[in-house]
Order: C-alpha cells, then sequence, then structure tokens
C-alpha cells in the first residue's frame, strides 16, 4: 500500500483527483466532475496507457474509476482477455488519487507506483498485462495512450479531462500516416484504365491520407509522358495520370530510392522526379546527380521541420554520381557484401538533416524478399543511422511486413510491406501495414501498426486489429523489444 499524507491540507478535492462525466459513479455522495481546465500552457495531460501492440483502449469513465479503486482488475473487462491487470502509477497520478484511496480506505491491491514518469512509462513497454497511468511527458511509441470516453490525449491534448501542473505544454500536434511500397504499373495500371481512374487505388484509404499532416511512402517505378506501363515483367514506368491519384490521396513526399527508379533510363529517372516535384510532392534518394540525391526533402508542419533521408540498397539502380543520375545506395545483404564507407556517407547525410531539421525520418529500401525477418545488414544500418541522428527508420522492399523495435527510444520499422500493388499470389504479399504517427512538436508520443488488405490486385484498404490479426502476429513475431513481448 502506498504510504499517503493524512493531513487536511494534504488531500486533493475529491472531483479534482479523479473527475468523470456525467455517467461516472458516485463516492459518498460526491459525484466526480470534470476540472476547470487551466492554462494549456503550463498543462500535461495525465494519460492511461498500455502496451504499445495492443489494440486502440477506449476507456469509459467507469473503467477509469474500476482501475483507480482497484474493482477492475483482469483484462476480461476491456478487451475480452483473461489476464489480471497490473496497474502502474507515476508519480503525479499517486498523488491525484491518494486522497481517493484514503477515502475508499485502501488503494487497488497488486498496484506499482514508480520514482518518475518515465520509470513508469518503462514498466507497461515491458509488461503486456499492465495499464500505466502517466503524464503526457512520458508518452513514446513505446506505449500507447487510450482513449478517455472517447476523447484522445495525442490528439486534442488540450481537450483532455485530466491535466496536471508541468513546466511546458505538449507543442504543436503534428499527426503522420507512413505506408509501404506503391506500384502503379502492371496490372494496377490495367485496373485504373479499365475503371477510367486513375484515382482507383486509392478509393479506400485517401481520405485518411489526406487527412493526416504528412502522409509518405516509397513509390516503385518511374513516370514519363512517353514510355508506356506493361502488363507483366519487373520494368515499371506509369503513365503521368497517376500524379492525379497522388494528390488526391494527399501524399507528401515519395521515396525515389529503389531498384525500380531506373528501370527506364536516366533521362526517365530524372522525369520521374521532376514530375512528382512539379505536382508539390515533395522526394529524395534519386536524382540528376549525386547532389540531388542525397538533398533531404524538407517539410514543415505547425512550425516542425521534418527531413527525409532515404537510401537504396537492393540491384537495379544505377548509384548517383557528381555528373549521372542514380539512387543514393548502400550495398548491403542480400544482394552485396556490406560497404561500411557508404553507411558513413549516409550517416553524415543524417547529421547534416539534423542541423537543418527537427525531426529527421529515415526511409531506406533493403532487405531478403518474402521473408518476415530483418537481416543482420539492416539492423546494422539502422541503429548506425539512429546513432547518427535519425528520429525513426521506416522501411519497404521486401513485399512482407516485417519486424520492429525500438532503439534508444527510437522507432525501427523494417518493411511495411505492399501497399498500392499486384502481387496476388499469396496471403502475404496482398498485405502490409501502415504506421500512424501523432507528434508534440519534434517529439513523437504515439506510433501504431495499422493493418492494410489489399483488394482487387490494386487497392488498399486498412483493417481493424481483429480482421488484421495475422498481418500483425507477423510483425510481432519478427520483432525485438518491446514488441517481441506480444509473441511470446
Amino acid at each position: 500500500m502506498l504510504a499517503v499524507a493524512t493531513s487536511a491540507a494534504a488531500l486533493p478535492q475529491l472531483d479534482t483527483a479523479f473527475p468523470g462525466s456525467r455517467r461516472a459513479p458516485k463516492v459518498a455522495g460526491t459525484s466526480f466532475r470534470r476540472p476547470a481546465q487551466t492554462s494549456a500552457a503550463t498543462r500535461q495531460p495525465l494519460v492511461f496507457v498500455v502496451h504499445p501492440t495492443r489494440p486502440l483502449l477506449d476507456l469509459s469513465w467507469r473503467h477509469a474509476y474500476g482501475l483507480a479503486t482497484g474493482s477492475l482488475k483482469a483484462w476480461r473487462s476491456l478487451d475480452g482477455r483473461a489476464a489480471s491487470v497490473r496497474l502502474v502509477l507515476g508519480p503525479a497520478a499517486a498523488a491525484r488519487l491518494a486522497g481517493l484511496w484514503l477515502l475508499l480506505g485502501d488503494g487497488p491491491s497488486g498496484f506499482r507506483v514508480t520514482a518518475s514518469e518515465a520509470e513508469a512509462a518503462a514498466a507497461v513497454a515491458a509488461d503486456i498485462t499492465a495499464i500505466g497511468i502517466v503524464t503526457g511527458d512520458a508518452l513514446s511509441p513505446a506505449v500507447r495512450a487510450a482513449r478517455l470516453d472517447g476523447n484522445d490525449p495525442l490528439r486534442s491534448p488540450d481537450r483532455w479531462p485530466v491535466s496536471v501542473p508541468a513546466a511546458a505544454s505538449p507543442g504543436p500536434v503534428t499527426t503522420a500516416i507512413a505506408f509501404g511500397d506503391v506500384l502503379t504499373s502492371r496490372t494496377v495500371d490495367a485496373k485504373m484504365v479499365a475503371a477510367r481512374d486513375f484515382r482507383s487505388p486509392w478509393r479506400a484509404v485517401g481520405e485518411r491520407l489526406a487527412a493526416a499532416d504528412l502522409a509518405f511512402g516509397n513509390f516503385e517505378g518511374t513516370i514519363s509522358r512517353n514510355a508506356r506501363p506493361r502488363s507483366g515483367g519487373t520494368s515499371f514506368v506509369s503513365r503521368v495520370g497517376v500524379i492525379d491519384g497522388f494528390r488526391y490521396a494527399g501524399i507528401d513526399f515519395l521515396s525515389l530510392a529503389n531498384n525500380h527508379v531506373g528501370d527506364f533510363g536516366p533521362g526517365t529517372l530524372v522525369e520521374t522526379r521532376k514530375l512528382i516535384r512539379d505536382a508539390g510532392i515533395a522526394t529524395a534518394g534519386a536524382g540528376a546527380n549525386d547532389a540531388q540525391a542525397r538533398e533531404p526533402a524538407i517539410i514543415e508542419r505547425h512550425g516542425v521541420r521534418f527531413a527525409f533521408v532515404t537510401f537504396n540498397a537492393i540491384v537495379g539502380p544505377p548509384v548517383a554520381d557528381e555528373d549521372s543520375p542514380g539512387a543514393v545506395w548502400i550495398h548491403m545483404a542480400p544482394w552485396n557484401p556490406f560497404r561500411q564507407g557508404e553507411l558513413d556517407r549516409v550517416a553524415a547525410d543524417v547529421r547534416a538533416a539534423r542541423q537543418r531539421a527537427d525531426v529527421v525520418i529515415v526511409y531506406p529500401h533493403w532487405g531478403q524478399e518474402y521473408v518476415a525477418r530483418p537481416n543482420a545488414d539492416q539492423r546494422r544500418v539502422a541503429r548506425a543511422l539512429i546513432d547518427a541522428g535519425a528520429d525513426m527508420i521506416i522501411a519497404t522492399h521486401p513485399h512482407w511486413v516485417q519486424g520492429a523495435e525500438i532503439y534508444k527510444g527510437r522507432l525501427i520499422a523494417y518493411s511495411l510491406g505492399n501497399f498500392v500493388f499486384d502481387q496476388t499470389w499469396s496471403e502475404e504479399t496482398q498485405q502490409g501495414a501502415a504506421l500512424d504517427l501523432v507528434f508534440w512538436g519534434p517529439r513523437l508520443v504515439g506510433a501504431s501498426f495499422i493493418p492494410v488488405q489489399i483488394e482487387d490486385a490494386h487497392r488498399p484498404r486498412f483493417v481493424d486489429p481483429e480482421a488484421g490479426a495475422g498481418i500483425l502476429r507477423r510483425i510481432w513475431g519478427a520483432s525485438g523489444d518491446p514488441y517481441v513481448a506480444a509473441a511470446e
């Protein structure tokens, strides 16, 4: 049992210790009310958090009260699972609940109070059965924030009903969605032509992508006013009309560093870059020369500058040099022996981007096709680029989802798999994942994997965790900490 002060002056008012809605329970004749909010500039939300592999949890006020008093003891009451709930409290939550526990005569059994908010969040990241209550400054991709009575603490921290004094506000909120490989040639082209609709691949996901402040992924191929798409093979060129689909979906950035950007020669590579950029969509990773290919894309949202650094590791395009078009490369497994010097150059690109931006996102194209586990070179390069200053690594190419991990507090997603693609021969190639990201200022406070199902050989659709359970299991089963806990 937590030792608490017993003087009247030390007790918080019950209605502000744990506020509620009109449907919240009453204790000793006192209703639980939402506190009057003070300046958002001096407060942080007090948030329920769960393991990052848990589905989105939307707690009612009755659930919240049950957790705080210990009457809600099992996950069965929340999501139907049999495990017991382990409650972990940061110092701020413990202080707010101390008066309630004194009134009731005891606190919940088996709960834990940590010495810091960060320690409470870390305990939840290490325990899939835990629910924590922490301040907003302890949020990270290693935990998942729950909603409360429909309120979202990540996207609307200023409207969150429970907050505590803080040295600084959460900062501006920026939402982002990262997606995997996009092919608009071959069968996808045939589908669009038959429908007379270049937006056809995006019809099921475009609204959600466009609603995000940032939407980004990898464009697998080229675009040309002259070349015509082929019905088969592995050389990809698309009609200029596909750009209308990109704009419909609100895409902000496309990586060009991949094995197909050189499929139709250096002239088409340069044309592809120009056509996409002329449409207002940023690119990086390939260009008319080395300097152009290495130039990071920098996009500003809500006063926060996001830099994208990309590279290719798959046989196909030429290496960009001082005078010739091509892509940025790191030679590595499974196609080539690893080249440390190329990693050093990309690490230098990351450090340079760090000087110009608040958030640096590295988007590689790498790895073995049709496997879920990243190889040793992927892990080595990803961690080295985090060490160089990258805030996250989000990658593609294997055509399957691969595992993920959090390294030094930074997210690494080794492959998001296919997004708009026509590989219909297996379940895995018709599935993928997107990443739903939320930033407070430059800080990533939430990262959730969204399962993706590709339908009609070209149209991705976001599915709920139950329908996408197989996709998520493949990710967790090939992951490192903290995601690996879900597979154990």
